[in-house]
C-alpha cells in the first residue's frame, strides 16, 4: 500500500513537473511570438514615422527655401525701387545742369542755320558759314552727316542760283531741241540748219502741258522741262525730265544738269537741316516746362 502511495505521488510529481515545463514551453513561444509581432509592428511604425518624418522635413525646407527667395525678391525689389528714385532724382539734377548749355547750343545751331539759309541763295563760296553751323552743331550726329553731303562746289566756288539756272536754261533747251530734230545724230550742217528753223517753229507756247504729257518723244520732253522751269519754277521736276532723255541730247546739258542737280542737292540738305533743328528747339523747349 505505501509502495503504491509512493508511486502515485511520484506519478502525480511528474505530471506537476511535465505540465510545469509544458507551460513554461507554451509561455516562452508566446512570448517569442509578442516580441516578434511588436519588434514587427515597431519597424512598420518606425518605417512610417521616419517616411513621415522625410514628409514634414522636405515640406519645411521648401517652405524655408520659398520664404527666403520670397523675403530676397522684396529686398531686391526695394533695391531696385531705391536705385530708380535715385536715378530719377540724379536725372533731374543733370537735366536741370544741362538745360541751359542744350538750349545755348540749339540758339546758336539756330543763328548759324539761318544764316546759312539767307546766303545760299547767293552764288558765292559758303565754306565759312558751313563750317560755323558745324561748331555750332556741337559734334551733332545729324547735322554733322548732313554738312558732309553738301556737293563740293558749294564750299569751293558757290551754286549758281535757280533764277540764274533758269536764265541759262534758255540755250540749253534750244541747243538741245536742235540735236532733238535732228533725223540722224551724226548728220551734216544742213541737218543741223534744218533742225535750228524746225525748232523755232515747233511746239510753241500754246501747247497745253496736258497735251505734253502724253507724249515720250525728245521733243515733247524738253517742252515738258521747259514748262515745268518757266511756269512752276520747279528745278526738280525738269531736271527729272531730262534724266528720262538719251545721248546725245542729255549730254549737251550735261554741264547745267550738274549745276541744277548741285542746287537741289543743297536746298534738300538745308532743308532736312532745318527740320532737325526745329525738332532740337522743341526738345529745349520742353525741357524747360
Amino acid at each position: 500500500k505505501k509502495e503504491a502511495e509512493k508511486s502515485v505521488k511520484e506519478a502525480i510529481s511528474n505530471e506537476r513537473t511535465l505540465a510545469a515545463e509544458k507551460s513554461a514551453h507554451m509561455l516562452e513561444e508566446v512570448e517569442n511570438k509578442w516580441k516578434q509581432r511588436v519588434e514587427m509592428e515597431l519597424q512598420h511604425q518606425n518605417g512610417i514615422l521616419g517616411k513621415k518624418m522625410d514628409q514634414i522635413i522636405r515640406e519645411e525646407k521648401k517652405k524655408i527655401e520659398e520664404n527666403a527667395a520670397q523675403e530676397r525678391k522684396h529686398r531686391l525689389e526695394k533695391l531696385q525701387m531705391l536705385q530708380k528714385n535715385i536715378d530719377h532724382l540724379e536725372g533731374i539734377l543733370n537735366r536741370r545742369a544741362m538745360s541751359d548749355n542744350f538750349s545755348s547750343t540749339v540758339h546758336n545751331i539756330s543763328v548759324a542755320m539761318f544764316d546759312l539759309i539767307e546766303r545760299i541763295s547767293d552764288n558765292r563760296p559758303l565754306g565759312s558759314e558751313i563750317n560755323a553751323l558745324k561748331v555750332a552743331a556741337n559734334d551733332d550726329p545729324v547735322i554733322s552727316k548732313a554738312l558732309e553731303s553738301f556737293p563740293e562746289r558749294l564750299t569751293t566756288v558757290g551754286i549758281p542760283t535757280t533764277q540764274e539756272l533758269e536764265q541759262r536754261f534758255e540755250t540749253v533747251y534750244e541747243s538741245c531741241q536742235k540735236i532733238a530734230l535732228v533725223p540722224d545724230q551724226s548728220g551734216g550742217m544742213l541737218e543741223h540748219a534744218l533742225a535750228s528753223i524746225v525748232a523755232a517753229l515747233s511746239l510753241n507756247e500754246n501747247v497745253k502741258i496736258s497735251e505734253l504729257k502724253q507724249k515720250d518723244d525728245p521733243e515733247a520732253v524738253l517742252a515738258r522741262a521747259k514748262y515745268y522751269l518757266e511756269h512752276d519754277h520747279n528745278l526738280e521736276a525738269t531736271v527729272k525730265e531730262f534724266d528720262n532723255l538719251s545721248y546725245p541730247i542729255k549730254e549737251t546739258a550735261a554741264d547745267w544738269l550738274v549745276v541744277a542737280k548741285d542746287r537741289i542737292q543743297a536746298e534738300q540738305i538745308l532743308k532736312f537741316i532745318r527740320a532737325h533743328v526745329a525738332s532740337l528747339a522743341l526738345d529745349a523747349q520742353n525741357q524747360h516746362k
